[in-house]
């Protein structure tokens, strides 16, 4: 009679454990979504208007652009994204908008263009490393290498 009583709750906690286990995996296998970066008003982005608007007007509208040209600060960058994570996994971008807008010299709207995730290119940096010159030290030579090294100031 007692080994059945046993047997029960063994059985009982057993089942609960495999519950609570499970129930932490799915947990651990939810998709989170991540909106990141400028948010898109289509009816602003699509009112610029070569010609027309100028940095003044254009920031007055959309806001600070997300990213300004590294090489040109005549073009401002407004970048949108929806990214996807799975549980550990590195996160996926599922769609993603780009409004560049360029100026002219003196400040107005040239051109606008806009970009999609269909319009994004892999790529892919080479292994190879850039050598650099001197003398390569091992782990002694750099511990004590300065002994000695330094002289005291007149006066100390």
């Amino acid at each position: 009679m007692k080994a059945a009583g046993f047997k029960t709750r063994h059985r009982k906690k057993l089942l609960f454990s495999a519950a609570i286990l499970l129930g932490l995996g799915v947990a651990g296998c939810t998709i989170e979504r991540q909106p990141r970066g400028f948010v898109f008003d289509k009816d602003i982005s699509e009112g610029i208007l070569a010609g027309l608007d100028n940095k003044t007007s254009v920031q007055e509208d959309m806001g600070n652009p997300s990213l300004v040209s590294t090489f040109d600060d005549d073009v401002w960058y407004y970048i949108s994204e929806l990214t996807r994570r799975r549980s550990f996994f590195k996160p996926q971008a599922i769609r993603r908008n780009i409004l560049a807008v360029h100026f002219d010299q003196d400040g107005v709207v040239a051109e606008t263009r806009s970009y999609t995730l269909a319009d994004a290119r892999d790529i892919k940096p080479r292994k190879d490393k850039t050598p650099t010159r001197g003398k390569k030290l091992g782990l002694f030579e750099q511990i004590f290498s300065n002994i000695g090294r330094f002289s005291t100031l007149p006066g100390q």
